[in-house]
C-alpha cells in the first residue's frame, strides 16, 4: 500500500534546517508541540517527550490520509522556545548508531534519578530501578523521590503507596493492594499495626467475639506461610509535635538535641535527630511513651460497650 499526503497552498513552509528559524509560537515555552494541519500547540515536558509525541502523531497521520486534493499535511513539528527545532547536523557516525535511553525526574523537586546507570532502555525498567531505590510510583506516569519534607510526604499521601525502607532479615512481599476497606480504615497514617487492647475485645459481647476469633482464625490460616515474629512489644503513647516537647519529653521520645556546632558556638535553634541519627524537623510527630488509659483485662471491670442501639 502506497501512503501519500498531498499538501494545499496553505500548508505552513518549514524553514530548512540551514536557517536560523524565526518564532513561530510561544518563546515562553521551553518545548512545545506544532500541529501544522490545525496550528495548535502543545507544550511538552521535555525535547524527548515532544520527539516521540511527534512521531506517534506522523504516523497516525499518514494511516489515516487518503491522498485526496484539497487536504493539508498535518504534520507535528517539535518547537523550542518558538522555534522549529532540528538536531545539530553530525558527520557520518558508521557504525554508530543513536539509542533512546530513558531516566526520571521527582515530579516534586524536579531531582534527577541518579543510580549507578542513570540511564534505562524502557520506561518500565527506569520505574522498576527507582521504586526499588525507594521512589515512589505516583499515579500518570509521575515518579516520587524520597526526600523527606512535608510537600513530598503530602505527594506520597496522595498516591495511597508509602514507600518503607527495607530491613534485613525481612521477607520480601508482592506490592500491597492501596486500597480495599483495611487501607481505606488507616487512613493517611503510616501505621504498619493495628493495636486492639485485650480487655475491650473480653468486654464485647459473646456473638461480637465468636465473629471476631472466626476472622482472626481466618486470617492466621491465610497466612501462615508468611513468617512473623515471635512477639511484639506494644508501648502505649501520644502524637506530638517534636518541636513542642521540653528536653525531658524529647529524651523519652528517643530524640536526641544539639545545641551547639563542631566548633562550640550557639545554633541559633536546637537541632533534633531521631534515634538513628538522623536530623528530625520540629513538625515532625513523634511518639511520646505514656501510662495506657485501658487497664489490664487480669481483673479489669469489664467496658460496657455502646452501640448504635443504645
Amino acid at each position: 500500500m502506497t501512503v501519500t499526503t498531498t499538501p494545499t497552498t496553505t500548508a505552513p513552509a518549514l524553514p530548512g534546517p540551514a536557517v536560523d528559524p524565526a518564532p513561530v509560537g510561544d518563546e515562553s515555552i521551553e518545548w512545545a508541540l506544532w500541529l501544522t494541519g490545525t496550528g495548535e500547540q502543545r507544550p511538552m515536558r521535555d525535547h524527548i517527550t515532544a520527539l516521540l509525541t511527534a512521531a506517534q502523531h506522523t504516523a497516525r497521520s499518514a494511516l489515516h490520509d487518503t491522498g485526496s486534493r484539497g487536504a493539508s499535511v498535518d504534520l507535528a513539528v517539535v518547537l523550542h522556545r518558538g522555534r522549529v527545532w532540528s538536531p545539530e547536523p553530525h558527520a557520518a557516525s558508521g557504525a554508530v548508531q543513536p539509542v533512546l535511553l530513558w531516566s526520571a525526574r521527582c515530579k516534586v523537586c524536579g531531582e534527577p534519578f541518579d543510580d549507578e546507570y542513570g540511564h534505562h532502555s524502557t520506561v518500565g525498567e527506569v520505574v522498576v530501578q527507582a521504586t526499588d531505590g525507594l521512589w515512589t510510583d505516583a499515579d500518570g506516569g509521575w515518579l516520587i523521590c524520597d526526600n523527606d519534607d512535608r510537600e513530598h510526604d503530602d505527594a506520597r499521601d496522595a498516591t495511597g503507596r508509602v514507600p518503607v525502607d527495607p530491613i534485613p532479615g525481612q521477607n520480601p512481599l508482592p506490592g500491597i493492594p492501596a486500597d480495599g476497606p483495611v487501607h481505606t480504615w488507616f487512613g493517611l497514617t503510616y501505621a504498619n499495626y493495628l493495636v486492639v487492647p485485650r480487655t475491650l475485645m473480653q468486654s464485647m459481647p459473646v456473638g461480637w467475639q465468636q465473629r471476631a476469633v472466626a476472622c482472626l482464625t481466618e486470617l492466621d490460616a491465610a497466612f501462615a506461610h508468611v513468617a512473623r515474629a515471635e512477639a511484639y512489644d506494644v508501648i502505649p503513647a501520644t502524637v506530638r509535635e517534636a518541636g513542642e516537647l521540653t528536653d525531658p519529653e524529647l529524651r523519652a521520645a528517643g530524640v536526641s538535641v544539639e545545641r551547639h556546632d563542631e566548633d562550640g558556638g550557639e545554633l541559633d535553634e536546637p537541632r533534633l535527630r531521631d534515634r538513628d541519627g538522623e536530623e528530625l524537623p520540629g513538625h515532625e510527630y513523634v511518639l511520646l511513651p505514656g501510662t495506657d488509659p485501658v487497664p489490664h483485662y487480669n481483673g479489669a471491670a469489664p467496658a460496657s460497650p455502646r452501640t448504635a442501639a443504645g
